[in-house]
């Protein structure tokens, strides 16, 4: 690269050199020829020209009249019949500096005299003379550029001798190592320089490696005896969590079972509650019916003394008729009374006791739970909406339905509506293709926040002390989410009532089966 850039410097030096003595020869024959432009003497330019057939290098010099006229010419005598060199019709600026062109160096300049233009002078000259120079010195550099490089390749021989040897070596000590896995041997050094330095730094890192692989071997022989003592305690755990994890099950297995039996329970309370309201319900028009029947046989026992003495008159058979019109009327209005009843009872206590599908009406069915639960409603002036298409037939489990609202309603007697007398429940039923959505809504008291996050949980009651059990929204949340494979959700703020919206899949039917 050095020598390359002396080459390239030395051939714009002599290229330069070269246009500094064209010029200095152009100058001389445009300053011998001013007489001749001056008188145009054509014979005296030309002689001048001719001068130059002593400058091998010289192919072509033309002299002009300021309108570029040729005065006079010359061609080196190679080119004076081939017509391919010719003085050109105008000398350009760019030429009067030399410029080198197709293997030529053309130049050109200014003939003055007493400060008048009167001319141009016009030279081509084949640069091979321009590398002659070049020519003779590039044996001189190729000459120094082979001793270098001789000289280059021994210096660095030797320099790798130095540097590779102790490199190699240890290269061959890194391989021991690898295939020994003896991290004791050593490199060995060879010199005190930057080599040695990294040898004894290579060195330095095999101690602390060595250190540091015997520490390794210690805490994994202590690492395996704490595994094997953790592994001993581990069992031992292992088998008194086994026997704390059996306690444990059959705790829940326990716990289980008497939650079942108390959902039970709570379900046969609410059936006895329904049969203990019944039984009054029913008290009333058996009552009137007995009061109506023994004042009947009362006057019939009357009558048939006046009729035996012979002593009945018209007026007392027509009273007596009318008592006996008015008292069957009396005691058929309350049989029917009494029978609807039971018949009601009836259908909602054999619904609650046994589980089957069957097909009824959501709407009718909410008013027969209303029905049965009208003892503990007639005691206040609650009112219960039932917002519902009239012809929605489900095929569904009617007793679990029971179980969910009555269980509902009593919940916002006794706890939504305690201490008011007139509250309100709204139960809103919209149907789609496949579900039934119900939304249960009252305005009583509302759950506070601390007892909402928790109230589909078992044993969650404000009336623990009162005779609450805290099961009646477990069941309700155990019915929908399992029987009735739904969702339930809810929400309420204080003083603003209970929220419950309920999403049951269902089997539509048509009719009463």
């Amino acid at each position: 690269m050095a020598t390359s850039t002396i080459l390239y410097f030395n051939i714009q030096n002599i290229k330069t050199r070269a246009i500094e003595n064209i010029a200095v020869l152009g100058n001389v024959i445009a300053e011998r020829s001013t007489a001749a432009l001056a008188f145009m003497d054509t014979s005296q330019a030309e002689k001048n020209l001719n001068a130059l057939k002593y400058m091998k290098s010289i192919e072509l010099a033309c002299l002009y009249t300021n309108d570029f006229i040729v005065v006079a010419d010359y061609k080196k005598p190679l080119y004076k019949d081939l017509g391919n060199l010719q003085c050109i019709e105008k000398v350009e600026s760019n030429i009067f500096n030399g410029v080198y062109q197709n293997d030529q160096l053309h130049w050109g300049a200014e003939i003055v005299l007493d400060n008048s233009k009167i001319g141009f002078i016009y030279i081509v000259v084949d640069d091979s003379f321009v590398f002659e120079e070049f020519y003779h010195g590039i044996e001189q550099y190729l000459l120094i550029l082979l001793a270098v490089i001789i000289l280059s390749y021994f210096i660095a021989n030797r320099i790798q001798s130095f540097v590779s040897k102790p490199i190699l070596l240890l290269k061959e000590t890194v391989g021991q190592i690898t295939q020994d896995k003896d991290f004791a041997i050593r490199a060995k050094k060879l010199s005190n320089d930057e080599i040695g330095d990294l040898t004894d730094a290579f060195n330095s890192m095999l101690e602390h490696t060595e250190k540091y692989e015997k520490t390794l071997i210690v805490q994994k022989e202590q690492l395996q005896l704490n595994q094997e003592t953790l592994e001993l305690k581990v069992q031992q755990r292992t088998t008194k969590l086994q026997v704390l994890n059996d306690e444990i099950t059959e705790t829940l297995n326990q716990v289980e079972k008497m939650q079942e039996q108390l959902i039970e329970s709570e379900k046969m309370a609410s059936l006895g509650g329904l049969v203990a309201g019944i039984a009054h319900e029913v008290n009333t028009p058996v009552g009137i019916c007995l009061t109506a029947t023994s004042f009947l046989k009362e006057r019939y026992e009357h009558l048939k003394k006046a009729y035996d003495v012979d002593k009945m008159t018209q007026n007392d058979f027509e009273d007596f008729l009318k008592i006996v019109h008015d008292s069957s009327d009396m005691i058929l209005k309350n049989i029917q009374r009494a029978t609807e009843i039971i018949q009601n009872f009836k259908k909602v206590a054999v619904d609650q006791s046994i589980e089957d599908r069957r097909c009824f009406n959501i709407k009718e069915y909410f008013f027969e739970i209303i029905k049965s639960l009208n003892p503990k409603l007639k005691q206040h002036h609650h009112k219960i909406e039932v917002n519902s298409e009239n012809n929605i037939y489900i095929n569904s489990y009617p007793g679990a339905f029971y179980q969910v609202f009555s269980n509902l309603i009593i919940n916002s007697i006794v706890h939504g509506f305690e201490n008011i007398d007139e509250g309100k429940i709204a139960i809103d039923v919209t149907c789609n293709e496949n579900t039934m959505t119900i939304e249960y809504q009252d305005n009583g008291l509302g759950i506070s926040p601390e007892i909402l996050i928790k109230v589909f949980e078992p044993f969650v009651t404000t009336k623990r002390n009162k005779g609450g059990t805290g099961l009646g929204a477990h069941i309700i949340y155990n019915i929908i989410t399992q029987q009735l494979q739904g969702t339930i959700s809810c929400s309420s703020d204080l003083g603003k009532g209970v929220f419950f919206k309920m999403i049951i899949p269902v089997v539509f039917c048509k009719g009463e089966s």
